[in-house]
């Protein structure tokens, strides 16, 4: 998209730096902030997440650098292997750096409107960099229905949430996407790939990318069908609107009273009508779900790909034996489906117990546990 030129304060000195800029793959927001010296809170609701600092020590030549740098990542985290006793990861992860030169600090990482299953089952995961596999963090506390703490971290990285058990999302959510009509109304359009228990969907209005002082353009919520198939879905907003930049959020409501958001995407307004494309679903790189999940003897494995690629899906027991693959092939973009019915390459039914399936793509590799049940 571009480049920048700027100067920075370094350790040992000022530095120049050229930086090209593209956009991300998927949504980020980003916090900064001070640290206070000797130590002190440090709320970062922006990225969904706060620091309780303790003995923190400036870094540079005057020991007078103290930034705390924070980006969340609304992406499922790529992952060579899960922990033992992990089952999934959460839609969301954080990398985080500072200045300092020495400290610890209490983090507490909020899943507040990413529904994450039984909080009792989370455990915190951490790693030093993507190309590392994740470790759990023993020193937790689980500090409410949204949020839970790791205690004593002194060395900052990739931080993710995990949990124990594999979580049902649902709804599966393949597309959300809007255009701005000559009219000067705005069209919002939304696939779902399977619902379950869902009460239905509202739609959020903002100028700039905060959710937490969004508009609610639906008080009634617009019903779901809680079908297994493809279901698309459309709002028309001509509220007020002026010319200028909007963000949408959707926000999917279960019938417990819990919600899931989606966005925000990003749509101008403009006297001819829109100016730039529709956008996909910020975050949603690729995925894989099954539903139903344990199941007996059938199940949908869908699959998600964020780009044209060549993939291979395979199944494994927990003795690593290949027992299920689909033939590498070159796929669209977009959602697949495949069947499986739990039995193995020569057709013989499969014992009752936890088989992980794979994606490998050209960019990544997913793995997804899932449970057959007799």
């Amino acid at each position: 998209m571009g480049s920048v030129d700027y100067i920075i304060q370094g350790t040992y000195g000022w530095y120049d730096f050229d930086v090209d800029m593209n956009l991300a793959p998927a949504q980020q927001n980003v916090g900064v902030a001070p640290v206070p010296l000797g130590g002190g809170l440090v709320p970062l609701p922006q990225v969904n997440a706060n620091f309780n600092f303790h003995n923190a020590v400036g870094g540079g030549l005057n020991g007078n650098l103290n930034n705390l740098f924070v980006t969340v990542i609304f992406a499922q985290p790529g992952s060579k292997a899960l922990p033992v006793g992990i089952a999934q990861l959460c839609n969301k992860y954080w990398n985080i750096s500072t200045t300092l030169s020495s400290y610890t600090t209490d983090i507490t990482f909020d899943l507040t409107g990413s529904p994450f299953g039984n909080p009792a089952k989370w455990r915190i995961l951490h790693r030093p960099n993507a190309t590392t596999d994740w470790q759990i963090w023993n020193d937790y506390t689980l500090v409410s229905a949204n949020e839970i703490r790791a205690n004593g971290v002194s060395s900052l990285s990739e931080w993710t949430v995990g949990a124990t058990e594999p979580v049902l999302l649902p709804v599966t959510l393949s597309s959300f996407t809007g255009i701005a009509n000559q009219n000067g109304s705005i069209k919002l359009m939304w696939t779902t790939q399977s619902e379950t228990d869902m009460s239905g969907f509202r739609i959020y209005r903002n100028s700039d990318n905060l959710l937490s002082h969004a508009l609610c353009l639906t008080p009634s919520l617009i019903s779901a069908t809680n079908a297994s198939t493809a279901t698309d879905y459309m709002f028309i907003d001509n509220q007020d609107l002026t010319q200028g930049t909007w963000n949408y959020w959707l926000e999917a409501m279960n019938n417990d009273g819990t919600s899931l958001f989606f966005g925000p995407i990003t749509i101008t307004l403009t006297m001819e009508g829109e100016d730039n494309p529709p956008p996909v679903i910020p975050g949603l790189m690729a995925e894989i779900v099954n539903y139903p999940n344990p199941f007996n003897p059938n199940t949908t494995i869908s699959v998600y790909l964020p780009s044209q690629d060549r993939a291979t899906l395979s199944v494994y027991n927990t003795r690593g034996e290949l027992v299920y693959a689909v033939p590498c092939s070159d796929y669209n973009a977009g959602w697949h489906r495949f069947s499986f019915n739990a039995v193995d390459r020569a057709g013989k039914a499969l014992s009752s117990g936890v088989y992980l399936v794979k994606l490998a793509g050209h960019n990544y590799k997913l793995s997804k546990k899932m449970q057959l049940i007799k």
